[in-house]
């Protein structure tokens, strides 16, 4: 899996393109370190290019898994320690799949 992020407190980012592979515990610890400041991001991709990413609106995370086939985004606003184990299933799979209770959105 790759990641990317940006956190606008700690002027640190990965840009998608430019995504880094980490294993599963550099990736949880990377998630852990980004701040909650409104509008940071975090994520990741795996191999077919399926991305599931984390937003922090101040308040939760909304978890996001793009489907441009769809014209739209699997969502759902998330604790911290829910977006944690999203991150580990994903691991786990090798691979993102749309959860339970997420919800699809158009853009």
């Amino acid at each position: 899996m790759k990641i990317f992020y940006a956190d606008y407190v700690e002027q640190h980012e990965i840009p998608f393109d430019n995504g880094v592979e980490m294993d599963r515990e550099k990736a949880l610890q990377s998630f852990s370190e980004l701040t909650d400041f409104e509008d940071n991001f975090w994520g990741l991709f795996d191999d077919a290019d399926r991305t599931l990413q984390f937003m922090s609106t101040g308040d939760d995370w909304l978890a996001d898994i793009p489907d441009s086939s769809k014209g739209g985004s699997y969502v759902k606003h998330c604790t911290f320690d829910e977006c944690l184990l999203l991150i580990r299933e994903a691991y786990e799979k090798n691979k993102v799949e749309v959860p339970a209770g997420f919800e699809f959105e158009k853009w």
